[in-house]
């Protein structure tokens, strides 16, 4: 006889405090993609004459980064035998417009997620937004931070477990190590899971 087919779960059967995360994590995936491409501070190319450049789009590739305008110093510099001094006034709408697109919330979780200084330079009307969601990332960053070194301890636990000749007095007192190591592991991934459900809750 054959055996009845389990039915498919559909959208509907997943908790929508799951499914909400299952979203927050792909769009996070997505905007890092987008950072690596489009933000940073922009880089003048030596070959290029300054006076022939789109200071508006250095400015807004440096306010999408979420650098200050005072990088407009350094490009400044790098300019200084050519010349042609940069425009600043292009330079600093180019900036302004850049950090519409920075001061975000989702921006703001990505940035303090990624260990990113924050500048200061957000509008007061966008940092209210923005800077929450910042510390919400920059807490984040903080215990993957932690957890990054207690793998580090597990594996110099594992390392010194597998030399032989080791007491089974030593070995005993290693695999508690490990198993706190563990327990302190996973306590920190729980964290992070419910920080993360906190800051959904605020979008």
């Amino acid at each position: 006889m054959a055996m009845p087919k389990t039915p498919r779960p559909s959208l509907a059967d997943i908790p929508k405090i799951t499914l909400a995360r299952i979203v927050l994590r792909l769009a996070m995936i997505a905007l890092g993609a987008y950072l690596v491409t489009t933000s940073g501070c922009a880089t003048i190319d030596k070959n290029k004459p300054c006076q022939n450049l789109d200071w508006y789009e250095i400015g807004r590739q440096d306010g999408v980064g979420g650098e200050s305008p005072q990088a407009l110093e350094r490009h400044r510099g790098a300019c200084a035998g050519a010349g042609e001094p940069p425009d600043e006034e292009l330079y600093l709408n180019g900036h302004n417009a850049g950090l519409v697109d920075f001061c975000t919330p989702q921006r703001g979780f990505e940035a303090g997620k990624a260990g990113q200084l924050y500048e200061l330079v957000c509008p007061g009307h966008l940092e209210a937004a923005f800077l929450p969601s910042y510390e919400v990332g920059r807490r984040i960053h903080l215990i993957e931070k932690e957890n990054a070194d207690i793998e580090k301890r597990i594996g110099d636990v594992f390392a010194r477990l597998s030399k032989s000749g080791a007491r089974a007095a030593d070995q005993t007192t290693l695999k508690s190590n490990l198993e706190d190591l563990r327990r302190q592991r996973a306590a920190n991934e729980a964290r992070i899971n419910e920080i993360e459900n906190e800051f959904l809750e605020r979008l």
